[in-house]
């Protein structure tokens, strides 16, 4: 892939294109200092080809690297549930396909500039995936992106811009820049239960070894109420079960998490008709990205209290009353150290 670099402009907060979210907010362009650093880490080649200093805050582009042979792997062992955007899939099998993605690299980066944590960021990615056959156009970001850095065009690359603003009200002398990485924790699915009051379910966690119960304290049909969520011309289901548990030794709810095994329903026409410029339904309601979670993003809507040491989950939303649903305990793994270096 030969190398462009005319009106390569980088700006706080821009894209690849130099174009930034708010009109008028990118102020002068970033002074470019070139790095080239290579580094391996979560099983990928990464590269920092540069970093820029701007006004607001300093810039820094992160390539990833991923051979094809991982891609085509991958596309040909979920090909089916890639075509079927329907397809029904329990939660331990997407969680499957989400860690198993070699484009799917979840980090949070951090930033210190002149010994001081830069403690907020702006992020923008790009994906160049040679075996995507023709969905790549000679205005795509990410061609130009990967053109500008010379990158292999054998590979695929998730290019990533950072934008940190500075921990000061004016733009410091930048003598030291250091960047660390922090892979996101991923999902691991562990049992499947059906709930009773009463009942325990028994279960190891998987890194730690340690022995667990969860006991099931109560479940309750519920109905989400018709002002809380609604589409114009459509149904939404509204059924869903709230169960109540402990888990003894406890555990952290970012560390585990207890969710319905199933999407729910999809949402449906309503008897007073569809127009015809709509299009039909498909895949599950959008409400169900809310419910069917632990307590954080339920506590959203409905922002319910519950006694300390217990723990509150909620069912995917249906059309039908059900109380036998099948819960999927997960877990929330780091399956790599952090990573730290020196930039300037």
């Amino acid at each position: 892939m030969s190398e462009l670099r005319d009106n390569w402009n980088v700006y706080f907060q821009s894209d690849f294109h130099g174009r930034c979210g708010r009109a008028g907010s990118r102020g002068k362009r970033g002074i470019e200092i070139r790095l080239d650093r290579e580094f391996t880490w979560c099983e990928h080649r990464w590269i920092i080809p540069a970093v820029y200093l701007c006004g607001q805050g300093v810039v820094i582009d992160l390539c990833i690297e991923t051979s094809q042979s991982a891609i085509q792997a991958f596309m040909s062992k979920w090909s089916d549930v890639i075509a079927d955007s329907n397809c029904a899939l329990p939660a331990e099998e997407l969680e499957h396909i989400e860690a198993e993605n070699p484009l799917g690299i979840q980090f949070r980066p951090n930033v210190m500039v002149n010994g001081r944590q830069l403690n907020d960021y702006h992020g923008h990615s790009v994906i160049y995936n040679p075996c995507a056959d023709g969905s790549n156009s000679a205005s795509d970001e990410s061609i130009y992106a990967a053109n500008h850095y010379g990158l292999n065009s054998d590979s695929a690359w998730t290019i990533w811009r950072y934008s940190f603003p500075w921990a000061t009200t004016r733009k410091p002398n930048v003598k030291s820049l250091s960047l660390s990485l922090s892979q996101e924790p991923v999902s691991v699915p562990g049992p499947v239960f059906t709930a009773a009051p009463g009942k325990e379910i028994q279960f190891i966690h998987p890194s730690a070894k340690t022995g667990h119960t969860l006991k099931v304290l109560n479940l309750e049909q519920r109905e989400m109420d018709k002002d809380t969520f609604s589409i114009p011309y459509f149904e939404v289901p509204r059924s869903y079960v709230s169960m109540t548990y402990t888990i003894s030794p406890d555990l952290p709810e970012d560390v585990v998490s207890v969710t319905d095994r199933f999407k729910g329903d999809s949402r449906r026409p309503s008897v007073s008709g569809q127009p015809s410029y709509l299009p039909p339904s498909a895949g599950p309601a959008s409400s169900v990205g809310i419910i069917g979670g632990c307590d954080g993003p339920v506590a959203i809507i409905f922002n319910e209290d519950h006694p300390e040491n217990t723990h509150i989950a909620f069912s995917s939303l249906r059309f039908e009353s059900s109380k036998n649903i099948e819960w999927l305990i997960s877990f929330r793994e780091k399956e790599y150290g952090d990573i730290s270096m020196v930039l300037i």
